[in-house]
């Protein structure tokens, strides 16, 4: 291919454009591209990946939250379950007491004190019956399973169990017997024993007892 070359002033050559170079058609091609994308990159869910990471972590932290009140209910329910079974177990009523509040005490798990009334036990198939008396009231008690090996009349015990009905024939269902010769019971309940000995004392049958074992 001929190359002319164009002429100068004085008809002499002038100068010449040689072929563009390659760091030329770069930045002729550099200006036709489009701009250099600097954005952050983004995950599948489109957000990128420190924002995904904080989600992440932001949502492990919420799971154990949860955990921890989940755990601190748990443990405030069982809290409350044990108070409220250890107040029925500990709520003593003497036999007068629990008679006069039968209504109130309706439904209601407590224990109730007295004597054994000398004469009134009756053993049955699947447990056994007998009175208490407790300044000078009685109550029938109805007791399921055998009673102690120290129990037998003229002795003050503690019953749990509950009122199945009001008025004169209201019957204790009991399904437990504390004997006061028990040791823990004497220990915290010496006031009661002593009254509740004085007031068998006062009943002939268990002060002829009593002589006798003393003998």
């Amino acid at each position: 291919m001929d190359v002319v070359k164009p002429t100068g002033a004085a008809g002499r050559p002038g100068p010449v454009d040689d072929e563009p170079s390659a760091d030329e058609l770069g930045d002729v091609a550099t200006a036709d591209a489009p701009a250099l994308d600097l954005s952050p990159r983004t995950g599948p869910d489109g957000s990128d990946g420190a924002t995904g990471r904080a989600a992440r972590a932001g949502g492990s932290r919420r799971g154990w939250l949860w955990i921890g009140v989940l755990v601190a209910l748990v443990a405030a329910i069982a809290f409350v379950i044990s108070r409220a079974l250890t107040d029925a177990t500990q709520f003593y009523r003497t036999v007068d007491e629990a008679v006069a509040q039968q209504a109130d005490l309706a439904g209601r798990t407590f224990r109730m004190e007295g004597t054994v009334v000398p004469g009134s036990r009756a053993d049955g198939a699947t447990g056994v019956s007998f009175r208490l008396v407790g300044n000078g009231t009685q109550a029938t008690v109805n007791h399921q399973g055998d009673p102690p090996q120290l129990f037998q009349s003229c002795i003050p015990v503690v019953v749990e169990g509950h009122w199945t009905g009001t008025g004169p024939d209201a019957v204790f269902a009991s399904n437990a017997i504390i004997v006061a010769h028990d040791a823990n019971y004497e220990e915290q309940n010496s006031a009661r024993i002593q009254e509740a000995k004085a007031q068998g004392a006062a009943s002939p049958e268990c002060a002829k007892q009593e002589a006798v074992a003393q003998r």
